[in-house]
């Protein structure tokens, strides 16, 4: 009875592990490489033609001389049923200098 009373608690206690390596990335994004794509070609577009393609920015400021735009664009995943949907954060920073998109930035698992 004691074996397997010990082996019964090293199922359980696998499941548990298994269970918390598998459930986190069952609620993670990764980076769709054509949302890179759909951003990478505003690279040397004007302030004007940002606005136009992605609407006015939830922030924008100055910094160095440089100035930053920043939309905050969550994802959202609706579930079946009576469950709450998901929300997945994105906040693209665009960086422009001299009335130009010079770079973007990235951030959160809801950028796909």
């Amino acid at each position: 009875m004691l074996l397997f009373s010990k082996r019964s608690a090293f199922l359980s206690i696998w499941r548990i592990l298994l269970a918390a390596l598998v459930f986190p990335a069952g609620c993670t994004r990764a980076p769709n490489p054509n949302a890179a794509d759909r951003f990478s070609g505003l690279i040397g577009a004007s302030e004007a033609t940002l606005v136009q393609r992605l609407g006015s920015p939830d922030k924008s400021f100055d910094s160095g001389g440089l100035h930053y735009f920043v939309y905050e664009r969550p994802d959202i995943w609706r579930t079946p049923g009576d469950r709450p949907a998901t929300r997945f954060p994105c906040r693209v920073t665009f960086l422009l200098d001299q009335g130009h998109v010079r770079m973007f930035d990235r951030e959160g698992g809801g950028c796909g």
